[in-house]
């Protein structure tokens, strides 16, 4: 317990989680997709100078759910802090892409340099398939939807990352 650390939110947040866990009761989004992208997704010190402050972000930036939410915390750290780097926005980026996968029941995404591959979780696999079938360019290999897309720079994989995820749960 080092409330004043971490801040009442977050022990909240935790305590909750460890609770359920001790009852063997499920735990509200648990499941969170793995995620292979060379991202370099961070908070600066340099940016956000205090540790307690960076790491209440972190578990802001963690608890979000959709859009709406990742916009407002974007703009509030914009308003306290400035123009966000680089790094932060990549942060940003990788939320929405935790977001659209959960949403889409992807279990695992891997990004590289010559396709991105989607590995839906077993109990989701059907409606992935179907919601694929409205999205040109993209090809199951096996268990694996594919983008053969050709990317260069991490950034570049993350954008492509997010329209295919963004094109999906459009026809879902």
């Amino acid at each position: 317990g080092h409330v004043k650390l971490i801040g009442a939110g977050l022990y909240q947040h935790l305590l909750a989680r460890g609770l359920s866990a001790a009852r063997g009761e499920p735990i509200p989004g648990e499941t969170r997709p793995e995620l292979n992208l060379d991202l370099a997704a961070l908070i600066p010190p340099a940016y956000v100078p205090e540790p307690e402050v960076r790491l209440n972000l972190y578990a802001r930036v963690a608890k979000l759910d959709g859009d709406a939410d990742l916009d407002a915390l974007m703009d509030e750290i914009d308003d306290r802090f400035g123009p966000p780097p680089l790094e932060v926005e990549a942060l940003f980026q990788r939320a929405r892409i935790v977001h659209l996968c959960r949403v889409l029941g992807i279990a695992r995404l891997d990004a590289g340099p010559k396709a991105i591959a989607l590995t839906p979780s077993r109990d989701r696999a059907e409606a992935l398939r179907r919601a694929s079938e409205g999205v040109d360019g993209l090809e199951w290999k096996g268990e694996r939807l594919l983008d053969p897309r050709a990317t260069e720079t991490a950034e570049e994989r993350a954008g492509a990352v997010l329209d295919v995820l963004s094109r999906l749960a459009a026809v879902r």
